[in-house]
C-alpha cells in the first residue's frame, strides 16, 4: 500500500507580511513597550508579564497554522503541531480547484492574515465550513459526503490533486476533480 506523500504548504507574500509586521510587531510588540512603561512608570514589576501572555498566544497560533498537507491511505491529514484534523478518503464526494475563497462569510473559529487563513467559517451558501490556506492562489474545494466544503492550499495544486485522484481511486471511492468554475 501507499505512503503518505505530504505536499507544503507556503505563505503567500501578503500573509508573510501580516505574520511579521502585525503578528510579531504589534502582538508581541506593544505588549512589551506596555509592560516596560508601567513596570518603569509604576514601579511594579508585574506588567512585565504582558509579553509572556503574547508570547503564549503566539505559541498558540504556531501549533494551529497549517504546515502542509499529507496525502494517504488514510486520506487528507493538515500537517500542523496541534489538532491536526483528518478527513477520510470515504467522507470525500468530491474535489476542484477553486477559483476563490468563499465571500461573505463569519468566522466562527479562525485565524485571518497569521500564517494564512485558518479556521471555522460560515455563509449563507455553504453554511459551515473549514479554511487551511496558505496561499489563496493555490486553492483546492473538497466537499464530503455530507455537503461540508474544505479549502485547502498545496504549493503544487495540480501534484496535489493528481495524488487525492488516485487514492480515491485506488480505494473505490467515487469522486471527481472538477476545473474551477468561471467566475459568475
Amino acid at each position: 500500500m501507499a505512503d503518505e506523500v505530504v505536499f507544503s504548504a507556503t505563505m503567500s507574500s501578503r500573509n508573510r507580511l501580516i505574520t511579521c509586521a502585525v503578528g510579531w510587531g504589534v502582538f508581541l510588540g506593544v505588549p512589551l513597550i506596555l509592560g516596560v512603561a508601567f513596570a518603569i512608570g509604576f514601579r511594579v514589576p508585574w506588567p512585565l508579564l504582558l509579553p509572556l501572555l503574547a508570547l503564549l498566544g503566539m505559541a498558540l497560533i504556531q501549533g494551529v497554522r497549517t504546515r502542509g498537507f499529507g496525502l494517504g491511505e488514510d486520506g487528507l491529514t493538515v500537517r500542523r503541531l496541534l489538532f491536526p484534523p483528518c478527513i477520510p478518503l470515504t467522507e470525500i464526494e468530491r474535489v476542484r480547484t477553486a477559483p476563490d475563497a468563499p465571500a461573505a462569510t463569519f468566522h466562527l473559529w479562525a485565524l485571518n492574515g497569521f500564517y494564512g487563513l485558518h479556521g471555522t467559517f460560515w455563509n449563507r451558501e455553504l453554511g459551515r465550513f473549514r479554511i487551511y490556506v496558505t496561499n489563496p492562489d493555490n486553492l483546492v474545494e473538497i466537499v464530503t459526503r455530507e455537503g461540508r466544503h474544505v479549502y485547502v492550499s498545496p504549493d503544487d495544486r495540480e501534484a496535489f490533486l493528481a495524488r487525492l485522484e488516485e487514492l480515491l481511486r485506488d480505494s473505490g471511492a467515487t469522486s471527481s476533480t472538477r476545473p474551477s468554475s468561471p467566475p459568475a
